[in-house]
């Protein structure tokens, strides 16, 4: 869902769940991630990635996602990048954790 309310290129959308894990846990936590330097070079190809999308869609008229809206509106085209990041990190993670748990709470039922 948060692929398409970001318009998120197709071929990469398994990196939002990616991004989603590496935000959420720490390296001690038995994640693929094993440092917080590691951590810190992933989360930064992320608002790499997303800074990206931004400088598109900030060139072109606004359309209906997210990233968009964001990069247009007078209230957020002015953030500071660990602030974009921040938003992004809590939507990216927020979305995908809630997603998962409410397909395995409503498996279980």
């Amino acid at each position: 869902m948060l692929a398409t309310l970001f318009d998120f290129p197709f071929q990469d959308r398994r990196l939002l769940t990616y991004w989603s894990d590496v935000a959420a846990l720490s390296p001690q936590m038995g994640h693929q991630i094993d440092s917080w330097e590691k951590r810190k070079a992933v989360l930064s190809e992320c608002l790499d990635y997303f800074t990206r999308l931004w400088s598109e869609r900030e060139k072109s008229e606004p359309r209906a996602d997210l990233i968009s809206m964001i990069a247009h509106s007078p209230a957020t085209r002015n953030m500071e990048p660990c602030e974009f990041l921040g938003n992004l990190i809590l939507l990216i993670a927020g979305g995908n954790d809630t997603t998962r748990n409410s397909i395995t709470g409503a498996s279980c039922s």
